[in-house]
């Protein structure tokens, strides 16, 4: 389907039951020949892979996936994923899209309980899919462990920050609690670039509220949004 908007679902809780690998958000085809996927916007969804450590049958859930393609003019927005697993926000494939303004974590790779440095990713084509290029896309005021951009024709990658133990608690607001709101003085305070990016945060309130845009899903100090 085209035209499609997701937005404002909280997902949470991955319960591993099967043999099917877990996803937040995936878009997807049922098989190669279908074509072109287009105009589809994912917006302010809060992902959580597991809140409660002794949950039973965790299960490891990827984010926001977009695997087949080709996806033209998809929107990535404004989106906070907590999992551990790779898949933060990973879009293959992609053609004049964007993935902007999005906080993408794995607490368990800070703390050493895991190896997953989850991510955002624009790549090209899947090998099954012929292995074209990502074109014209762009990964924009993000924050994440780790940016993957291989296979891509005029990508455009600016004002990104990687997370890592180091400013973990410089960049975020009180991330032992999973809170991501941002630090004072954090370096993702009025770092973002303005272009093309949303007028409100995840929590609705009107961007930008200081000097600039904030970078990730949360803009500090921001004043309340139209109702």
């Amino acid at each position: 389907n085209h035209d499609q908007t997701v937005e404002y679902n909280t997902i949470k809780n991955c319960f591993n039951v099967d043999g099917n690998h877990d996803d937040g958000i995936q878009v997807f085809k049922t098989n190669v020949s279908q074509g072109l996927i287009r105009n589809m916007v994912l917006r302010g969804n809060l992902i959580i892979n597991t809140e409660d450590p002794a949950q039973p049958l965790q299960g490891t859930l990827q984010g926001i996936g977009m695997f087949e393609g080709p996806h033209e003019n998809f929107r990535v927005e404004n989106n906070l994923v907590i999992t551990d697993h790779w898949h933060g926000i990973t879009l293959y494939w992609g053609i004049d899209s964007t993935i902007i303004n999005n906080t993408v974590v794995n607490p368990k790779w800070i703390d050493g309980t895991s190896s997953l440095r989850t991510w955002i990713s624009i790549e090209g084509a899947k090998s099954a899919y012929g292995g074209a290029d990502s074109e014209n896309c762009r990964i924009a005021n993000n924050i994440a462990h780790a940016y993957r951009t291989g296979g891509n024709t005029n990508l455009t990658f600016e004002n990104n920050i990687t997370v890592t133990g180091s400013n973990w608690y410089d960049v975020f607001l009180d991330p032992d609690n999973w809170n991501f709101r941002l630090a004072d003085g954090s370096p993702a305070i009025d770092a973002g670039s303005p272009t093309d990016a949303p007028e409100l945060d995840i929590d609705g309130n009107a961007r930008p509220a200081g000097a600039g845009y904030d970078v990730g899903c949360y803009e500090t100090d921001a004043l309340p949004g139209p109702p």
